[in-house]
């Protein structure tokens, strides 16, 4: 048992030999499923054993069983939330809530992303969720393109993101997603969040919305891609428009990009560093 370990020892798991024994070693994370805790050596493998659902049930409105991980320590870390296999018909995905703990999670451990782009401290696959709160994200010598890139929902809240210098944007977002508490998003050597629809290989027609609702949230630029392109292998196209619903925060500033789209809803306040453009602001 745990608690007749000795400080920094371990229990293993059952060796080749059928028997037990200790390790030198620590948890860094607690997950808790249906009432059942379990504590792991890494992020990586408490999210690797996380429920599944199938990418259908997603699509259909519904989601995986939730899993709850707490941070028991500082933790390096890159993960997908949701299952990436050869086609979406057998993509599956996840709900997973992270607390921090007031800890930090320094992404990069690995890199995440699709064959030959691996470049996304944490990815969020399409119809899968994240919640995550209370700490703070690095990217300190990660090398990602974005910390964070978000395909499904993802709330964040009281979270600070950290040495993001090397990324494009902090946060990629091509789903939805929301700010909240006191989270702070920096900008990257382009934008602190890009706001873009994706492009899927079916006829799968993912939204992307940011919601800005409390005035303790401060973030650096904000991009909102207007441009629409066609899925290169399947002609598809995702028709959706992007959504704004900032009425609160501390934003450096927002512009747009392209014009194919039309934007839906837009700045209804906050502060900016930067005059908001009339095509962000939204209707009366």
């Amino acid at each position: 048992p745990e608690d007749m370990c000795a400080d920094g020892f371990i229990p293993t798991e059952k060796n080749s030999d059928g028997k037990y024994s200790v390790e030198v070693g620590e948890y860094v994370v607690e997950m808790t499923v249906n009432g059942v805790t379990t504590k792991y050596k890494t992020i990586n493998e408490a999210i690797e054993a996380a429920p599944i659902a199938s990418y259908a049930e997603g699509k259909a409105g519904n989601s995986a069983e939730l899993a709850s991980i707490k941070l028991l320590n500082d933790a390096k870390g890159g993960f997908d939330v949701g299952v990436e296999t050869g086609s979406l018909d057998t993509w599956k995905i996840q709900n997973i809530e992270i607390d921090l703990n007031g800890k930090t999670l320094t992404l990069g451990h690995p890199l995440v992303g699709s064959t030959g782009s691996k470049t996304s401290g944490i990815r969020v696959l399409a119809y899968s969720k994240l919640s995550i709160k209370n700490g703070t994200v690095s990217g300190l010598n990660s090398n990602a393109l974005r910390g964070l890139q978000n395909y499904g929902a993802t709330v964040v809240e009281n979270v600070v993101f950290e040495e993001m210098g090397s990324a494009y944007d902090t946060v990629g977002n091509f789903g939805l997603l929301e700010l909240k508490g006191n989270t702070i998003v920096p900008k990257g050597t382009e934008s602190a969040i890009l706001n873009s629809t994706y492009m899927y290989s079916d006829d799968s027609q993912v939204g992307v919305e940011l919601k800005i609702e409390e005035g303790t949230v401060k973030v650096g630029k904000i991009v909102v891609d207007l441009s629409e392109s066609t899925h290169p292998q399947t002609g598809t196209t995702n028709t959706s428009n992007p959504v704004i619903a900032i009425s609160s925060g501390e934003i450096e500033e927002i512009v747009s990009e392209g014009s194919d789209k039309e934007l839906v809803g837009g700045v209804t306040g906050g502060t900016f560093d930067k005059a908001v453009p009339e095509d962000m602001c939204a209707e009366d």
